[in-house]
């Protein structure tokens, strides 16, 4: 019964060490993988919706470009100022069939700068209603351009407003629309996504599926503002909040479904064909574990054979031995070898314990002569343990001249390490005062450069001033001449009389013009000649400081070598310190070493004297001990008869 159990047991264990692993792991792969499809899922429904924003952007991009390039078109002018009502309604019919045509458009409405609107071209019956109080309107009316989905008079539509503008000026606004175009072109762009434009009342007025057309659903949290998802069996729908183009106002909300029905099929089959390889595997292993239950308890029943004859004190029983090469094998080749050998032993002890018989007499017989030979041995180890003595005072000595000898080079080398870390110090300011004197030479250089720059745009102004001169000297000679022209053309004008009054006057005017250049250009010559003094003055500072300038590079260079000399200078000192650093740091180390050496070579002297004595001590004791070991003989042979007649109790094979 008890190996009934043991196999039992055994075929539990086996099961659970390979089914447990299995299940954790098919549990874990389970739970990864919903949590992965789940990510995914939501990850495609967040892409859906984004893609889906992104195409009614691109509509209303696209619409808001479209009316842009209406709005600066002659026939839309034309309409805007036509004379009469019929004239506007024949211009709108024309242009609203070719864009109905052209672009699919819906709405096509125009509105004056009253917000009042002028015509429309989907309905040119319904006009004069105001629409002031769209923030649209108004955008479009301060000549800005707007789109997204707005409500008309038709309902929900992406439309677009721009300003119709003539010489800058807004002169009426522009409103175009398109139906459910763009659900047409999300519908293209996602296949086997349902998207459904639903108004405030929960309506669904545009879809891509037309059989949810007219179906009420609920989207009070979108029409809030809130974004809300919600998964079933079949769908993954996200409910998105509509605003108009000014971006504060929900005027519809979006749904957004996914069709998950295929993936939800999917995640079951994998589940069931898990559950399957779960089933079969548990089959699979119970079979193992029952065979190998079975080869593993047959062989520890044989061992417990064995080992009951071998409590019996029975060593001659004989049994087949199974043929197995792994452990339990081993452990069966074992046992047998630990019976055979148990034999062996109880067969040698037997033949031993007599012979200890023998020998423990003539053991008797040996340590009385040890005895008597370690008196002898004990009285010259208290010769030898003496002078170690001595000799360990004369090495105690010899130590402390080394201790004081080594604290002298430490602190010589405390010292050394001092003046180190003082060269390196002034090793570092010195570099770093090399490195300002650099910085200052380079800066003096550059400033030498703008100096020298300075005078060169100085002299080019004198030359400027010089022309200037010229030129004033130019208009000066017209001056006169024109003067002495205007002299002449007075006196031709006296000798004319009453006909030549009229030029006369103007001769006199030309005269007061030359007189007031001529003027000018005096106050011209003075000024430019003012400016050609300073202009001479300042170069000549300017070239004194840029030659002060040059002088102080100079000697900045020279300063700057001396900074290098000093460093390298520096540079040699800080390394024959550090050699001597080094040197010092050795000597210490050596002389540390001495210490310790002759610390050791104390202690050890001084262990060798009382090993001396504890030696002749012991040789003074083992001499007594000799004498208890012969009585041990005695009771060793007493204890060798009890011995050989507890093997004879064994039923031995024969050897």
């Amino acid at each position: 019964m008890r190996f009934k159990k043991l196999q039992t047991n055994l075929l539990l264990l086996f099961l659970v060490l390979s089914l447990v692993p299995l299940l954790l792991t098919s549990i874990f792969y389970l739970v990864q993988t919903y949590t992965s499809y789940t990510n995914d899922q939501q990850a495609k429904q967040h892409e859906i919706e984004q893609t889906v924003l992104r195409q009614i952007e691109q509509e209303e991009l696209a619409l808001q470009n479209l009316a842009a390039v209406l709005s600066s078109e002659q026939d839309l002018l034309n309409i805007v100022t036509a004379p009469t009502r019929d004239d506007m309604t024949a211009q709108m019919k024309i242009l609203y069939e070719r864009l109905a045509k052209e672009h699919e458009l819906t709405v096509v409405e125009i509105g004056d700068v009253s917000g009042n609107v002028l015509i429309r071209g989907h309905a040119p019956e319904q006009f004069g209603d105001n629409k002031k109080e769209l923030h649209s309107i108004q955008q479009a009316l301060a000549g800005n351009s707007s789109s997204g989905i707005e409500r008309g008079a038709t309902g929900l539509s992406v439309r677009a407003f721009v300003p119709i503008e003539q010489n800058g000026q807004v002169i009426a606004t522009l409103q175009i629309g398109v139906g459910d175009l763009f659900l047409q072109h999300i519908e293209q762009a996602l296949q086997g996504i349902d998207v459904h434009l639903v108004q405030n009342d929960h309506t669904i007025i545009r879809s891509t599926n037309k059989q949810m057309v007219g179906k009420v659903v609920d989207v009070s949290a979108a029409l809030q503002g809130t974004i809300t998802r919600d998964k079933n069996d079949t769908t993954f729908r996200s409910d998105l909040p509509i605003y108009d183009p000014s971006e504060q106002n929900i005027v519809a909300a979006l749904r957004v479904e996914q069709n998950i029905v295929a993936a939800q099929e999917s995640f079951r089959s994998l589940i069931l064909t898990s559950v399957s390889i779960f089933t079969f595997t548990l089959l699979i292993s119970t079979a193992i574990a029952i065979y190998y239950s079975h080869s593993v308890t047959k062989p520890i029943i044989f061992n417990a054979t064995i080992a009951r004859h071998i409590a019996d004190k029975d060593l001659c029983h004989t049994v087949d031995i199974p043929k197995r090469r792994d452990e339990l094998g081993q452990l069966t080749g074992s046992i047998l070898t630990l019976k055979n050998d148990l034999g062996n032993t109880l067969h040698t002890v037997q033949h031993s314990a007599i012979s200890l018989l023998e020998k423990s007499v003539h053991l008797d017989v040996a340590t009385n002569d040890i005895a008597n030979g370690t008196t002898n041995v004990a009285e010259a180890m208290n010769t030898i343990a003496h002078g170690a003595e001595q000799q360990t005072s004369h090495i105690t000595t010899i130590t402390e001249h080394m201790y004081s000898f080594t604290n002298d080079l430490t602190e010589t080398a405390e010292e050394s390490r001092k003046l180190q870390q003082l060269t390196v110090d002034a090793q570092t300011q010195s570099s770093e005062g090399a490195q300002f004197m650099h910085d200052a030479q380079m800066k003096m250089q550059h400033m030498e450069r703008l100096m020298q720059r300075s005078v060169n745009d100085l002299h080019a102004l004198q030359q400027q001033s010089t022309h200037i001169s010229s030129f004033v000297a130019i208009i000066e000679n017209v001056a006169s001449e024109t003067n002495l022209l205007a002299l002449n053309a007075s006196i031709e004008a006296a000798r004319a009389g009453e006909h030549g009054k009229g030029f006369a006057i103007v001769a006199d005017e030309v005269r007061k013009l030359a007189e007031q250049t001529s003027q000018s250009v005096d106050e011209i010559t003075t000024l430019v000649y003012g400016i050609q003094q300073s202009t001479n003055t300042l170069q000549q500072s300017l070239q004194h400081g840029a030659d002060e300038t040059s002088a102080t590079a100079h000697a900045l260079q020279l300063t700057a070598t001396s900074f290098a000399s000093i460093d390298t200078l520096i540079t040699q000192i800080s390394r024959f310190v550090n050699d001597v650093q080094q040197q010092f740091t050795t000597m210490t180390g050596t002389s540390s070493a001495i210490q310790q050496s002759l610390e050791q070579m104390t202690g050890f002297t001084q262990e060798t004297s009382a090993g001396i004595e504890e030696t002749s001590a012991t040789m003074q004791e083992t001499s007594a001990t000799m004498v208890q070991i012969s009585s041990a003989a005695e009771q060793l042979a007493q204890l060798s008869q009890q011995l050989e007649e507890v093997v004879r109790q064994y039923k031995l094979p024969p050897m």
